[in-house]
């Protein structure tokens, strides 16, 4: 399976801290394929949508910001014409309420995470092309084949002493590269607490 990461931010400077979140809990599927396209919301759309067309992944996602959400779906809906049997699903807090508008307005987005996605995300990629089986993923929102919302509830990380260590290299070594450390210092304090 291969999984393509929108990372759509409002500049090279920044970088999406859900990618390697993500991505480290499922590094030792091999299995899975992880491939990045990284823009800006200044970019060509049409540019951005050639390049992710070229990579035919079967699973597209990304994070969604109040300052990408418009220029997200302008690539989303041009991928999903192009690609109609990739799976769409978006996360981040665009989606912390209620998603049923948002999926019916926007068909062409398979689903949504609302919460925390680092346990959810894997259980999710177990059954991603198995619709019938998305009711027990928590905080996937999404819309079933009778058009029917179905909400999820929240995503929490349940065991993330699990997730420490590993997560914490991740962000480190991306936050490192794009020199945003005050990002670094509040996802320390956050993994602390927890």
């Amino acid at each position: 399976m291969k999984i393509l990461w929108i990372d759509l931010n409002s500049s090279y400077a920044h970088s999406s801290l859900a990618l390697p979140a993500l991505h480290a809990q499922i590094a030792k599927n091999n299995s899975v394929k992880w491939e990045i396209v990284s823009a800006t919301i200044n970019e060509n759309v049409g540019m951005i949508v050639d390049e992710i067309y070229r990579h035919q992944p079967d699973i597209i996602a990304a994070t969604t910001w109040l300052f990408n959400h418009e220029q997200l779906l302008h690539i989303t809906a041009r991928l999903k014409a192009l690609l109609p049997n990739s799976c769409f699903i978006l996360g981040g807090p665009e989606f912390l309420g209620n998603n049923e508008d948002f999926l019916h307005k926007n068909p062409f987005i398979d689903c949504v995470f609302r919460g925390e996605g680092e346990e959810a995300f894997p259980q999710w990629l177990s059954c991603w092309n198995q619709p019938e089986k998305w009711n027990s993923i928590p905080g996937l929102c999404y819309m079933n084949p009778q058009k029917q919302y179905i909400d999820n509830g929240i995503a929490r990380v349940l065991n993330f002493s699990r997730l420490g260590k590993q997560l914490f290299f991740q962000l480190e070594q991306t936050i490192r590269t794009t020199g945003d450390y005050p990002r670094l210092f509040q996802h320390m304090r956050i993994l602390r607490q927890r």
